[in-house]
């Protein structure tokens, strides 16, 4: 079973999706043999997020699920955090990249596991 690792970055009622592959979706990858889900996400946000500091991390959920293309089983782990406030204008300038959503209105490529956690998140007061 293959375990991608996301966070849910919120701030001010959004929340931050990056673009890969001409979709957007979480920051966040798979996670590697031995490997903690927080080593995961700090690695990959260093990367995807140059910058950002991050405030209240703490685990969301667990979900299951499978691949789309071969059918083999998923676990998707996701935190959530907070960013501090000066880095919320900065994380704007960023080529189109990178984009703070508060609702799914008018983004038609989202990831399915983004919605999901997207809507959960909604539910929860969180945006």
């Amino acid at each position: 079973m293959r375990e991608f690792i996301y966070l849910a970055v919120v701030y001010n009622g959004n929340l931050l999706v990056i673009r890969r592959r001409g979709q957007w979706s979480l920051p966040g990858r798979r996670k590697r043999v031995g490997e903690s889900g927080i080593d995961c996400i700090f690695d990959e946000i260093i990367k995807e997020v140059p910058g950002l500091e991050l405030k209240d991390l703490r685990p969301l959920g667990k979900f299951k699920g499978r691949n789309f293309f071969q059918w083999s089983p998923l676990r998707d782990k996701v935190y959530l955090a907070r960013v501090k406030k000066q880095f919320f204008n900065n994380c704007l300038k960023n080529d189109n990249q990178m984009e703070w959503i508060k609702d799914l209105n008018g983004k038609s490529k989202i990831s399915k596991p983004t919605r999901r956690i997207f809507w959960i998140l909604k539910n929860e007061g969180c945006l």
